[in-house]
């Protein structure tokens, strides 16, 4: 399963209650990872993206994956201190 359609993260980590009539799945063993691409154009239309994926960082117990193409655009600075920087370059030809 995953997260699909256009959703608060939030309610991924915190889905809403279900009614009496459904009963909740068994919690999953298997390890999950949230992945987040392109979080350096997130400010553009999320409203309050960056900031809850921030807080979600303090709180969350899996690994959070962000992906940009530009790590020093200051609305990625502000989720930078709280990661660990992998950078890629592009391939050289030999």
């Amino acid at each position: 399963g995953g997260m699909w359609g256009n959703q608060a993260i939030t309610n991924f980590f915190h889905p809403r209650s279900l009614s009496d009539d459904k009963k909740a799945a068994p919690p999953q063993k298997k390890k999950l990872a949230l992945i987040m691409d392109e979080v350096d154009g997130m400010s553009g239309g999320d409203a309050g993206g960056m900031q809850t994926l921030i807080a979600l960082s303090h709180t969350a117990k899996l690994p959070i994956i962000c992906i940009c193409n530009e790590d020093q655009s200051p609305q990625v600075r502000s989720l930078a201190s709280r990661c660990l920087r992998i950078r890629f370059y592009r391939p050289r030809p030999w």
